[in-house]
């Protein structure tokens, strides 16, 4: 089992990566260090500059550092079940679409597929 850090890493190796595959460690990682990072950074921001209206200069900062790894983190696990990045625009709709790209994102890969071969046996071997 990888770190989150070790998977924080490689979402950020392959921002750029939008055929590619992601594990849901991978994903589930990335999610869940940028929730506590953005937590961390408002308290910052709070402390620091009293902004009247969130988010204050570093959450805008992080935000921005982390665009484009938060547009084909997505695209990448979507990819890691067999399915195409056109499934993403489920975003747009409430509560089903929503439901359903949580299914996607909690499922695990089947094999090989058109996207490559399953990540977690490329970072095992």
């Amino acid at each position: 089992m990888d770190s989150i850090v070790q998977n924080y890493r490689n979402v950020l190796l392959n921002s750029v990566d939008f055929q590619g595959r992601a594990t849901r460690g991978e994903f589930w990682n990335f999610v869940l260090a940028n929730i506590w990072v953005s937590i961390v950074l408002g308290v910052f921001d709070n402390a620091l500059f009293h902004p009247k209206n969130w988010p204050g200069p570093l959450a805008v900062f992080f935000f921005l550092l982390i665009l484009v790894p938060n547009i084909s983190t997505p695209f990448r696990r979507i990819h890691d079940i067999g399915k195409s990045g056109w499934w993403l625009l489920l975003a747009f709709v409430p509560i089903i679409g929503w439901a359903i790209l949580l299914y996607f994102f909690v499922k695990d890969s089947d094999g090989d597929n058109e996207y490559g071969p399953i990540p977690k046996q490329i970072s095992a071997a």
